[in-house]
């Protein structure tokens, strides 16, 4: 910036004649380059330049809106009262706050500076200054200080006002006659507040570095100027101090109270109180670029596409044909034959002597400048201080990295600048809706990839030394809501544990209704002998439903067999309701007291039943009294028989 102001290079640049000329001499700055020459002579025209190669450089566009949008997270708003921060909540989504936010940091990387006044709606009525009868304005003024061309009642397609003395005449329909108007802006209390970000470019700033004081002028567009003369709609809703400046004819309004953020600059003559954009350090390096991707248009338009031309070939300078050919009508004949192909790709041409090929260019891609480009790119990231990664995508270092630190320590310090301009604005919002202030903050912000403080935070929980709210803050999620959704799970978890052990209960119940019944059957007494029939007696009168008894399973080699006798099929019946091992005791009893039973009843017993019983012969164990899962309440002990004959020889089973 120093070069461009340098007086000696205007004086050599006057001497050779334009700039161009200036590149063959030997520059008088070692640090002198083309780009110098073309480098933005004031802030207004840098401003320019940042705008263009925002909305045109992707590189530019993609770090800027990055840098503005990745760094805002969820507003946060420091009360315990509920219906206080649901009405903020409200109001933030009709004035969209966060998209505010990201817009609001896209120019402070754009232009350096970010201007913010917040406007509360209001509406305008317009009253005769003499009778306070009040007018509407109605049909645009392209000639508004003409005072010959207006409506007076009786002409309704011409307008009813005009402008005068630095004032507004409007037809009184009271009075007859036009009159002066006077206006009365009164704020409405149901609106929402409008937060405008004025142009910078704009703007003037004057800055006294003796006590860094501040004075903020904006300038009055000529577009705005006209608007404001000839419509009526921009004289409701224009805020009365444009409206005032124009009437007067003064260029400029200055601001009471306004919002000014602004990137870090150095204490030059050349900033004087301004930001400095983003792009700045690197526009040298863009144009650069520029010229790099100025070069590939041209080879891409004249080298890339191979040029195709037919020339006579391998003709002999002695032949007569070479003296006495019409090379005119030779070309003719060519481009005949090939439009003739052109229409039937099958045709076969004819000509006269042979044709070659040739090509021209076609080899531009040997020529591009891509690598080039691709080193400067990444020059341009390093110069916005911005890792590669963040641009192209692939950001998975670990969350130690120094270079990651560096990057979350520079976007809390830009969010922190941010959250200053969401205070105020939330300072606007208590007055204007008379809601008490409240303390507002973003969302903690963390890298998403750091992987060791999560870690480390999990092991402290676990240790009761870190809450779990604020684990749970740390990883993004509601404690309130996650609290809530875990008593539903276990309310939903009760519900199905309790329908299982109603299940099994009603099982169990089933169970000890069946053994019950068993039981209820009249005892064996083992000192008696019993023949089969008085057996079958026995146990028949003693089932409650004879009828509802299932026949006992056949063993698989049973299956499709004869049926055992009917006092069999009762004894089997009940005995299927135990273990097999109890079964097998209850046989070897009603055996010792019933000789020959063991063999009736062994060819209609279970796989099971056969080795439990094999199991006490063989063994030579003792038949136990079996245990029953319930007793009731007059039980009918069996009593074991004192004359007890050994086990059968293992030849019988």
């Amino acid at each position: 910036m120093g070069i461009t102001n340098n007086p000696e290079m205007r004086k050599e640049t006057r001497k050779t004649g334009t700039a161009a000329s200036l590149f063959w001499y030997a520059p008088i700055s070692p640090f002198f380059d083309v780009s110098s020459l073309f480098f933005p002579k004031n802030i207004k025209e840098l401003f320019s330049w940042s705008e263009y190669f925002y909305e045109t450089n992707p590189l530019v566009h993609a770090i800027i809106s990055k840098s503005a949008e990745y760094p805002i997270t969820t507003i946060e708003l420091d009360t315990t009262d509920e219906k206080i921060k649901e009405a903020y909540e409200d109001i933030f989504e009709q004035m969209n706050i966060k998209h505010t936010l990201i817009k609001i940091g896209i120019d402070l990387k754009v232009y350096g500076n970010v201007f913010l006044t917040v406007l509360p709606p209001f509406t305008r009525t317009y009253k005769c200054s003499v009778c306070d009868h009040e007018i509407t304005l109605k049909k645009d003024n392209t000639n508004s200080t003409n005072e010959t061309i207006y409506n007076t009642g009786s002409d309704k397609s011409k307008p009813n006002w005009y402008i005068r003395n630095h004032k507004i005449y409007g037809y009184c329909d009271k009075c007859g006659k036009m009159q002066p108007l006077k206006s009365k802006d009164e704020i409405k209390r149901d609106g929402k507040l409008r937060i405008i970000s004025w142009q910078p470019n704009n703007m003037m700033i004057e800055h006294n570095e003796t006590s860094d004081s501040y004075r903020y002028l904006y300038f009055i567009k000529n577009s705005l100027r006209h608007n404001i003369l000839t419509k009526p709609w921009y004289l409701y809703t224009t805020p009365k101090p444009f409206i005032d400046a124009v009437l007067k004819g003064y260029p400029a309004v200055e601001f009471n109270e306004i919002i000014h953020i602004k990137e870090t600059r150095t204490a030059s003559d050349y900033m004087n109180g301004w930001g400095l954009p983003a792009i700045t350090p690197v526009m040298k390096t863009l144009f650069y670029m520029q010229m790099l991707r100025r070069a590939n248009e041209y080879i891409a338009f004249n080298q890339v596409i191979p040029r195709n031309y037919l020339f006579p070939q391998n003709v002999d300078p002695t032949s007569p044909y070479m003296n006495n050919m019409n090379l005119q009508k030779l070309e003719s004949k060519i481009r005949m034959q090939l439009k003739r192909y052109e229409l039937d790709p099958s045709y076969v041409g004819i000509f006269p002597i042979p044709v070659g090929q040739g090509k021209l260019a076609g080899d531009g891609k040997m020529y591009l400048l891509q690598p080039e480009i691709q080193q400067l790119a990444e020059e341009v990231i390093a110069g916005m201080g911005v890792p590669r990664e963040f641009v192209y995508g692939g950001l998975t270092w670990s969350g130690s990295s120094v270079s990651m630190r560096m990057l979350e320590n520079q976007y809390i310090n830009y969010r922190n600048r941010i959250k200053e301009v969401l205070r105020k604005i939330v300072k606007y919002i208590a007055n204007y809706h008379k809601l008490p202030r409240v303390k507002v903050d973003f969302a903690p912000f963390k890298m998403a990839d750091d992987v060791q403080f999560k870690q480390s935070l999990m092991n402290l929980n676990q240790m009761k030394l870190v809450s779990g709210k604020t684990l749970l803050e740390n990883f993004g999620l509601d404690y309130e809501e996650e609290m809530n959704n875990i008593k539903q799970e276990e309310l939903t978890m009760a519900e199905t544990q309790s329908l299982s052990q109603y299940r099994a209960q009603k099982v169990v119940e089933e169970a000890q209704t069946n053994a019950q019944a068993f039981e209820a059957t009249p005892s064996i007494s083992l000192d008696k002998t019993y023949t089969p029939l008085e057996i079958k007696e026995l146990l028949i009168n003693g089932l409650p439903n004879a009828a509802e008894v299932q026949p006992p399973q056949q063993p698989p080699e049973q299956a499709g067999g004869p049926q055992p006798p009917a006092h069999l099929q009762q004894i089997l019946s009940q005995l299927q309701q135990l273990p097999p091992e109890q079964q097998a005791q209850y046989i070897i009893q009603l055996d010792q007291s019933n000789q020959g039973f063991l063999d009736q009843i062994m060819p209609y017993l279970t796989d099971d039943v056969i080795a439990a019983l094999q199991q006490y012969t063989s063994g030579g164990q003792q038949p136990q009294q079996p245990q029953q899962p319930q007793q009731p309440q007059n039980p009918q002990q069996i009593k074991s028989n004192p004359e007890v004959r050994p086990p059968r020889s293992p030849g019988r089973v």
